[in-house]
């Protein structure tokens, strides 16, 4: 399917239904279909964000628990965040290939609660139409039921056109820059040596990772820490996200790890980087 035809499906979801969309996860999916979100923009996740500064809750319910339920059952679902927002959320799936999460949101719920739903123990009640002033559109059974219709197909429309360009990519680019690409993409999940096999349709990882330190002069692993401290280097600059955090979205589950390798690497603490940083620009 070409991508205007996805993009015109997406923007009749959001007209329809009031709501805005984006994806989780795979990155790489952004480079195939650029007009695409991959960030939650609601106002009220926005507001939330700006109001608790914590976004390690946000990340663990969008890039562990809600892909890990979208792995196991295939099919969309009800999403209910820790901190109360609604969305409803469809897998990026198509024979093998797994994209991420194609979520809509954000909502309120009317009639009986879908079967199909997730949610996690609220860490902070809050109250969202009093954060933001604005209360979502409210979304029936019926209207769920045509909404879950329609982000499904587009999903599906997302991970053919990503599976379909990906193969293509990787004999059209050449294997070293696939593999970049695709490390480049998806640092910030938790990715091995079988991930870059299958892709390639290596035989196996002890292949995968010969073939990598013939094509880069390094392993894997160095590759990977690399692109995430690139990354980390980046957010401590240009954000003002707390260290833990920046940890998270650069691929790093344990924050008290990620500083120790960033001091090896740097000879500095990552909170030193920035201080040096920001006097820098002063």
């Amino acid at each position: 399917m070409a991508r205007e035809k996805i993009y015109a499906m997406i923007k009749y979801i959001e007209d329809e239904f009031e709501c805005k969309t984006c994806y989780s996860t795979n990155t790489q999916i952004g480079s195939l279909l650029p007009k695409l979100r991959s960030s939650h923009l609601n106002p009220s996740c926005n507001v939330i964000k700006k109001t608790y500064r914590n976004i390690r809750a946000c990340r663990y319910f969008e890039n562990m628990l809600a892909v890990e339920w979208g792995k196991k059952h295939k099919e969309a679902f009800a999403k209910i965040c820790p901190y109360g927002v609604v969305e409803i959320a469809a897998p990026i799936y198509y024979k093998r290939y797994f994209g991420g999460i194609l979520f809509a949101g954000e909502f309120s719920l009317t009639g009986k609660l879908p079967e199909n739903i997730l949610t996690i123990d609220q860490k902070k009640k809050c109250n969202i139409s009093e954060l933001n002033g604005i209360r979502p559109p409210e979304l029936s059974n019926e209207r769920y039921t045509k909404l879950v219709s329609l982000l499904e197909m587009s999903a599906m429309a997302l991970a053919v056109h990503a599976s379909d360009n990906l193969n293509a990519q990787s004999v059209q680019i050449g294997e070293k820059e696939f593999i970049r690409n695709f490390i480049n993409g998806n640092f910030r999940a938790q990715i091995g040596l079988g991930d870059i096999a299958r892709r390639m349709g290596w035989q196996s990882e002890e292949y995968t990772s010969r073939q990598i330190k013939k094509l880069f002069g390094k392993g894997f692993n160095k590759i990977l820490t690399d692109t995430r401290l690139d990354n980390a280097k980046w957010l401590l600059a240009e954000s003002t996200y707390r260290i833990c955090d920046v940890a998270l979205w650069s691929g790093f589950s344990d924050p008290l790890y990620f500083c120790r390798v960033f001091r090896k690497h740097f000879n500095c603490t990552p909170r030193e980087f920035r201080l040096t940083y920001t006097r820098k620009k002063q």
